[in-house]
């Protein structure tokens, strides 16, 4: 487990919460088990904790370190309210469930099911590329919670495998919904580098079900090669000066004999332009 001098300690309580262990540390929240002693279930609890901006007092509490640093406390604590409101209002198998968010200790904290596995990016960095079924696998649920979430309007626009969550069954489950949850906010226009489509640096409002789909087909081609694709900006730049697109195709990379039709799809969520990938 990863220790922080400012995290809640094992044995402390948030509200009829008491906390186990450190599950992760981050520059924004942290995430602890926890368990309800009424019923002796466990949980995940994340918490908002800007580690730049507040500090934790000896009873708990968060403190903002001056008035500038308060303001952006307040300001990241709404769009993380607003993305437990989004992720409790819905339901689906693969994507992360936020079963209540409620505020405390000066800050706001969402309670959702502790799942035992690892993120898809530590999956990879231990066990190497995917192979033909186990990329199936792992799309094929994808796609169905993207189709879910496109029918509920929400378009996740952050999909990635540090954001894929790989239970010990082997299902994925899709994390992260703080781009989503702004997505009317400038913020909402940046993504992750290799994985974020073109539109997402635009800000013309032309964010869609394909904006995931490149994603989406960027973390399909980050199992089965080993290698972050090369980012869109990177990709558009070439194209503007005549130059070759510096992304290597994956029929250059993997055996067309046994990837085969996989390979197109991949390759074709991954057209720079949105019009040429599937919705």
């Amino acid at each position: 487990m990863i220790s922080h001098s400012s995290a809640l300690q094992p044995g402390s309580h948030v509200g009829d919460l008491q906390i186990n262990a450190i599950l992760g540390v981050g520059a924004f929240g942290i995430t602890y088990l926890a368990t309800d002693p009424a019923i002796g279930t466990r949980f995940a609890l994340k918490e908002y904790f800007p580690s730049k901006h507040v500090a934790r007092r000896e009873d708990g509490f968060l403190a903002a370190d001056d008035k500038e640093s308060a303001q952006a406390f307040a300001h990241g604590m709404e769009a993380f309210l607003n993305e437990a409101r989004l992720l409790a209002a819905l339901e689906h198998p693969n994507v992360v469930r936020v079963l209540r968010y409620f505020e405390a200790n000066g800050t706001a904290y969402f309670l959702m099911p502790y799942y035992k596995g690892q993120p898809l990016h530590r999956q990879l960095q231990s066990k190497g590329v995917f192979d033909r079924d186990s990329a199936k696998a792992l799309i094929i649920p994808l796609m169905d919670a993207l189709e879910y979430l496109h029918n509920e309007g929400v378009v996740h626009q952050d999909i990635k495998p540090a954001n894929i969550y790989m239970t010990e069954t082997g299902e994925p489950v899709l994390l992260d919904f703080g781009v989503a949850a702004a997505q009317h906010q400038q913020s909402a226009l940046l993504g992750s580098a290799g994985y974020a489509a073109p539109e997402q640096a635009s800000g013309d409002g032309s964010i869609g079900p394909w904006t995931d789909i490149y994603g989406l087909a960027a973390t399909l081609y980050r199992c089965l090669t080993g290698r972050i694709p090369v980012s869109a900006t990177e990709r558009l730049k070439a194209l503007s000066v005549a130059e070759p697109d510096p992304l290597t195709p994956l029929k250059e990379q993997l055996s067309t004999a046994q990837f085969g039709g996989l390979i197109d799809a991949i390759e074709l969520g991954l057209q720079l332009q949105r019009h040429d990938r599937p919705r």
